[in-house]
Parts: C-alpha cells; sequence; structure tokens
C-alpha cells in the first residue's frame, strides 16, 4: 500500500508489542512519507506525471475538508504554472486521496481522519 492510517501500518507491521509512538517514529524516520490527516503517503510513487502533482494535493487534505476537480485544477496552475494532466490523469489522483460526496455538490472529501 502507498497510503496507510496508522492503526492500519500497526497492523501490517504485526508487531503486537508496538505502540503507535514507535510505529509513528518509525514513519517519520522514512524518507519520502508525509502524514496529514492521520494518512502517511508516499511523496513519489514512481509516476513522473503525477508525483509533481502529489504535493499540492498533500497540502490541500491540510488546509481543506473537500474540493472540487475544478478547485484542484486551479491549485495545480497557481502551484506549478499549468495542468497538463489529462481528465482520467486527475480522477486517478482524486480517488488516490478523495472519496465522492455523496450529496452530489460536484466536491470530493479528502480521505483520513478529519482533524481540521
Amino acid at each position: 500500500k502507498m497510503d496507510v492510517l496508522l492503526p492500519d501500518c500497526k497492523t501490517e507491521i504485526g508487531e503486537r508489542n508496538l505502540t503507535e509512538v514507535h510505529v509513528q517514529a518509525m514513519i517519520r524516520e522514512m524518507e519520502g512519507v508525509e502524514e496529514a490527516r492521520g494518512l502517511w503517503m508516499a511523496t513519489k510513487t514512481g509516476n513522473p506525471k503525477l508525483d509533481a502533482f502529489r504535493p499540492v494535493v498533500i497540502k490541500l487534505m491540510r488546509e481543506r475538508f473537500s474540493v472540487t476537480r475544478d478547485e484542484l485544477v486551479t491549485e495545480f496552475i497557481a502551484a506549478l504554472g499549468s495542468c497538463p494532466l489529462t481528465d482520467v490523469q486527475i480522477r486517478t489522483l482524486m480517488r488516490q486521496y478523495c472519496l465522492r460526496d455523496t450529496s452530489n455538490s460536484g466536491k470530493f472529501n479528502f480521505k483520513g481522519e478529519l482533524a481540521m
């Protein structure tokens, strides 16, 4: 898995004597991971077309509860100067970080714990 919540990480490690504090310390020492909303994410996945946009999404996760597709594109343009991603690539990123809001508002709620 590329993105996991802390309790899931502890389960995956499978060591019963580790506390969340131990697991957090281990993850913080790893290179190429960032935390937002209790979700630890790889900053790079090996897909250079999408990796440049991941920091923008992670930043938004820290600032907002939800985002629309258009807001996401606007943020990409503001941060990176352009958004050459196809619609499929944008949806791929959104699926990694968001769940569709069931109210049909066009918004996507960020995954992770609500700590805002």
